[in-house]
């Protein structure tokens, strides 16, 4: 998962949070122009370093369940999960 999803797919680092089984599952398609991911996961900490960044694409996240904090410029903000879709 880290390597290959992490690393090569979405080119970000994945790292489990300590302590916790560590379970995934995802649904990838590709198609011209637009790659779309499904993913179910246990807790991870997901970081992307401007070495990572080799385009402008958009990524789009929206919890279904739990939440997510994401930190960016030395701000953060907290993403509750949407039970709306």
């Amino acid at each position: 998962m880290r390597e290959v999803y992490g690393r090569v797919i979405v080119k970000h680092d994945l790292e489990p949070h300590p302590g916790s089984p560590f379970h995934c599952r995802s649904l990838l398609r590709r198609l011209p122009g637009l790659g779309l991911a499904l993913t179910a996961c246990s807790g991870i900490h997901v970081e992307r370093r401007a070495a990572q960044i080799d385009s402008d694409d958009l990524i789009l996240c929206v919890p279904l369940a739990g939440k997510c904090i994401v930190r960016q410029f030395g701000r953060e903000a907290l993403m509750p999960a949407s039970r709306h879709l």
